[in-house]
């Protein structure tokens, strides 16, 4: 599951996944030291305990950037290209 690191408050992150689930709450200390919102991290179990191991995807994160930019540009370039009403 890959989930997305959207607020710090506290010592809490709050990471958001790409599903419709609740978001997951972890230590910051979890976190690697140079960590900053919006990346992307594969959430992995770890059968012996029932904390989690994070994986931070750098690709994934690009990828994502990528595509949201595809996305504004097409919605940029749709909005100049639309004709103005006339009255």
């Amino acid at each position: 599951m890959y989930v997305v690191l959207e607020e710090i408050e506290g010592e809490t992150a709050r990471l958001v996944p790409d599903s419709s689930k609740e978001p997951l709450y972890v230590p910051v200390g979890e976190l690697p030291e140079d960590y900053e919102l919006g990346d992307v991290f594969l959430v992995e179990k770890k059968q012996d305990r029932a904390a989690v191991y994070l994986k931070r995807d750098i690709k994934e994160k690009e990828r994502r950037l990528e595509v949201n930019r595809c996305k504004r540009k097409r919605l940029l370039n749709k909005s100049l290209n639309k004709k103005p009403d006339k009255h």
